[in-house]
């Protein structure tokens, strides 16, 4: 498959987000400073747009990789 390679990588990177997305937010509920919580809170959103550009892409490449495991 010539996309294989794009699927892969993707998927990875949408991995990658999910796991920084969930520690943005460890950090925002388990912060003892403000800039902690802050720092939290943009890694929360940084990745969430990048979730959602990587979505994006999926979608125009029809790649269909969220039915993938």
């Amino acid at each position: 498959m010539k996309m294989r390679w794009l699927t892969v990588f993707l998927k990875e990177v949408k991995e990658i987000n999910q796991e920084e997305i969930m520690l943005g937010q460890l950090a925002q509920g388990n912060a003892v400073t403000v800039e902690t919580k802050d720092l939290g809170k943009m890694m929360e959103e940084s990745h969430g747009r990048c979730e959602d550009e990587v979505d994006d892409l999926i979608n125009k490449k029809s790649l269909g990789l969220l039915a993938v495991s």
